[in-house]
């Protein structure tokens, strides 16, 4: 199981668009992904209505958790998508 944690610095914060590409991302993988934002709730990092669900803003702190047999490969996509989009 792969953990990460994530402050959203994008002025934007989580939009349509990299909500979209974020799902497209992770439908790539096996592994099981789930995405929380403490104040509300955790939802499928596969599900766009979930994610969107979220309302995620600038300084917002997403947690996301990875098990499965692609964890890792999946846990280095989702850290380089966080890192390069939000």
């Amino acid at each position: 199981m792969k953990k990460l944690e994530y402050v959203i610095q994008k002025e934007e914060g989580l939009h349509m668009k990299e909500a979209v590409e974020f799902v497209d991302m992770t439908e790539e993988f096996r592994s099981e992904i789930e995405v929380e934002k403490k104040e509300v709730r955790m939802v499928s990092g596969k599900s766009l209505l979930g994610i969107i669900s979220l309302i995620a803003r600038k300084g917002d702190r997403l947690y996301v958790t990875v098990q499965g047999e692609d964890e890792e490969e999946a846990a280095e996509a989702i850290q380089k998508f966080f890192i390069e989009k939000l």
